[in-house]
């Protein structure tokens, strides 16, 4: 049990936590991710035109059961399934095209109607 969890603590998939400030409805808060949810987070912020306070602030208007943090990776985890299903069916005709953009903002609505 012991070499199981040293395994797991060592793990190239761990990725050390990086906490930013940012503003939740006007209010200052400490947010703790990983870098590469940060950088989910920034793409997906700027896909929607807006900033990540902007974001953040609506994952916790529209959540509320356990923390922010928790809410944002589920948030990022639907986004992004949902942009993923919405390219396959962007490349089903076997014909590739660029996405029209009004998928985006489906992407993000759809995304919170799948976690509440």
């Amino acid at each position: 049990m012991k070499k199981e969890a040293s395994l797991h603590k060592n793990s190239a998939l761990q990725q050390p936590r990086h906490r930013r400030n940012i503003n939740i409805n006007g209010k200052r808060t400490c947010i703790s991710l990983e870098e590469s949810l940060w950088h989910f987070l920034e793409e997906a912020a700027e896909k929607e035109n807006m900033t990540i306070s902007a974001l953040c602030s609506k994952v916790a208007e529209r959540t509320s059961n356990s923390s922010l943090t928790s809410n944002i990776r589920v948030f990022l985890l639907a986004y992004y399934k949902v942009l993923s299903l919405q390219k396959q069916d962007d490349f089903s005709d076997g014909k590739i095209t660029a996405p029209p953009q009004h998928k985006t903002n489906s992407a993000f609505a759809s995304a919170f109607e799948s976690i509440n």
